[in-house]
């Protein structure tokens, strides 16, 4: 595992879907019901420290979602109407699929039945607000460090450590570390069948008056 250490740094990032907007800056908010005029109010914002309307940093992981994309393949009907199906929910898109340092480390670790997956902590490092009009570009993940194989409650596991870097053009402006667990899966104990009452020895119900 020792040769995926400081790697990851060469291989492609991804891009924003793209450019930052007002108007999804206003869904964010309103998901959460975050009221802070900065990030919707431009008369407000110019009259601030920022000089403007900024984007969330709460939002910043989502800025690098793919979304869903119809499938490249279409079909007709009878009738002779085209159709095409759509991705179902929460499948990435796989025109933007590259693979990631993190994906060959998975294959290995899995490979030696460290199977489980489990995010312990995010940890976030804002250097300037994002903007309407910007479009973020995330690096790929960087491996800093991987200790293991340690005993845990979910299972004997290594721990990775990573980091991503945030940029607008040649601007670092955040960068995202992120801690997961590797786990083999903890075999369950097998449940005492001697103790499990069965329809035989249950008794029957008292007769209805």
């Amino acid at each position: 595992l020792s040769k995926f250490v400081g790697s990851g740094a060469d291989r492609p990032g991804l891009a924003a879907r793209s450019p930052i907007s007002n108007a999804v800056i206003r869904q964010m908010t309103d998901a959460v019901g975050d009221r802070n005029p900065i990030y919707t109010d431009e008369a407000f914002a110019r009259g601030t420290i920022h000089k403007g309307i900024v984007a969330p940093p709460l939002w910043l992981f989502s800025w690098m979602m793919p979304g869903l994309q119809p499938e490249a393949e279409e079909a007709q009907l009878e009738d002779g109407t085209t159709y095409f199906h759509l991705a179902p929910s929460g499948q990435r898109r796989t025109v933007v699929e590259r693979r990631t340092i993190r994906d060959e480390l998975n294959e290995v670790l899995e490979a030696h039945g460290y199977a489980s997956p489990a995010v312990t902590n995010m940890a976030y490092t804002y250097i300037r607000y994002l903007r309407p009009g910007e479009t973020p570009r995330f690096s790929s993940w960087i491996i800093d460090e991987i200790s293991g194989p340690k005993m845990t409650k979910l299972g004997e596991g290594f721990f990775a450590s990573m980091s991503m870097n945030v940029f607008v053009g040649d601007e670092t402006v955040a960068t995202i570390r992120q801690r997961y667990l590797r786990s083999k899966p903890v075999a369950r104990d097998a449940r005492k069948t001697a103790n499990v009452s069965t329809s035989d020895s249950v008794p029957a119900p008292p007769p209805a008056d």
